[in-house]
């Protein structure tokens, strides 16, 4: 009875001491390396963590690192902007090196933003982005009829039914009475003015719909900081398509259209208008 009672007694202890001699075995590991990227540059700021501990660091100017890793087993984290996730077991190592591959998927989206171009998801102004293959599926000879209900909160009038007729745009409504509502076109980095007067033609109109790349919307405050006073009513950026290495490649569209005037109104002549002001 007595020797099951020291057995007892000895199992209870190794249950509780277990854990305090795993953790004295367990000790932290100073782990150094280096991470780079395309063409096995390196890459500096890239995120370390241990995967266990959640200890993190960062990468310096020649990609180096060094991190207090919770085990000589324990996995780390390899995350940067653009890159795909890479998850190291240490497996007893003390020196890694990280090789990390470009993710395609987050760096597809880039759009204009006033002198330059930004990742689509760092984006916080309101800015909306229409594609030259969704600009032209219907027939438009102005740019503006491609934005008509592709864009949310802008509002588009056809003025004139004359060729090459204006179209007023309104993208934050009618802010002013004596001076236009009109946004503040930018066609390749150069200003556009469109009065937006009935009988006005519009500069729009000389602009092939099919040579447009892309165009851009902004619709917030954000877009006074970058062009000043003009663009209180709102920017529109057009991006205009540019040659590309490769095969040549030739393309023709054509249409055509008919206006007739289904009704006619009786209106006064000359002599009637006199006799009736008269």
């Amino acid at each position: 009875m007595a020797k099951l009672s020291r057995y007892l007694l000895l199992c209870l202890a190794i249950i509780l001491f277990a854990p305090i001699c795993s953790n004295l075995f367990a000790q932290a590991v100073t782990v150094k390396g280096s991470v780079t990227g395309i063409n096995n540059d390196a890459l500096p700021g890239v995120t370390i963590t241990d995967k266990k501990s959640r200890i993190a660091t960062v990468s310096n100017e020649q990609g180096q690192f060094s991190i207090n890793a919770s085990s000589s087993n324990a996995t780390l984290l390899f995350s940067y902007t653009g890159y795909q996730l890479v998850e190291v077991a240490l497996n007893g190592k003390t020196i890694v090196q990280v090789n990390m591959q470009a993710n395609a998927n987050e760096l597809s989206d880039v759009i204009v933003v006033g002198y330059g171009t930004q990742r689509k998801k760092e984006t916080t102004g309101s800015i909306a982005s229409v594609k030259a293959a969704d600009l032209t599926q219907t027939p438009i000879s102005n740019v503006a009829q491609g934005l008509q209900s592709r864009v949310s909160g802008i509002q588009i009038n056809q003025n004139s039914g004359a060729p090459g007729g204006n179209i007023s745009v309104r993208i934050r409504g009618t802010n002013s009475i004596t001076g236009t509502s009109e946004p503040l076109y930018i066609i390749d980095g150069i200003q556009i003015s469109n009065s937006g007067g009935i009988r006005d033609v519009s500069p729009l109109s000389t602009i092939n719909p099919n040579d447009i790349e892309s165009v851009e919307v902004l619709k917030d405050a954000s877009a006074s900081a970058i062009y000043g006073a003009r663009a209180a009513n709102g920017v529109v950026l057009i991006t205009t398509k540019r040659g590309k290495n490769g095969a040549s490649r030739v393309t023709f569209d054509s249409y055509y259209g008919i206006q007739k005037v289904t009704k006619m109104l009786p209106t006064l002549n000359a002599a009637e208008f006199a006799a009736l002001e008269n």
